[in-house]
């Protein structure tokens, strides 16, 4: 019996990952994660850290596009004046330029 090359263990997850078709989904929760960050960081003088959640009712990510539903029209007018500096945070965050375009209604 011969071994194989020895590989590290993240580079049989990426393989995993790739197989099982789940990088789609994790790079959607990195993403949701990254918005819910970047929102309590600018709202965090207003609101509580658990509150930020409930925030944004709806999040979808799809061809470079992030659509968020905001619970509150104030926020979502404060939101939309600074979408472009958001987006630029959030692909900061992924360490990649994964998010074109956010649209929040």
């Amino acid at each position: 019996m011969r071994r194989e090359k020895s590989r590290t263990v993240a580079e049989v997850l990426q393989e995993y990952i790739k197989e099982d078709n789940m990088a789609s989904g994790l790079l959607c929760a990195r993403i949701f994660e990254a918005w819910d960050l970047v929102l309590l960081d600018m709202t965090g003088s207003y609101y509580k850290p658990e509150e930020i959640p409930g925030l944004t009712l709806k999040k979808y990510f799809r061809d470079g596009v992030l659509s968020c539903k905001i619970s509150s029209s104030v926020l979502r007018s404060q939101l939309f004046f600074q979408l472009e500096s958001i987006r630029n945070r959030i692909n900061t965050m992924l360490q990649e330029e994964h998010v074109l375009k956010i649209t929040i209604y």
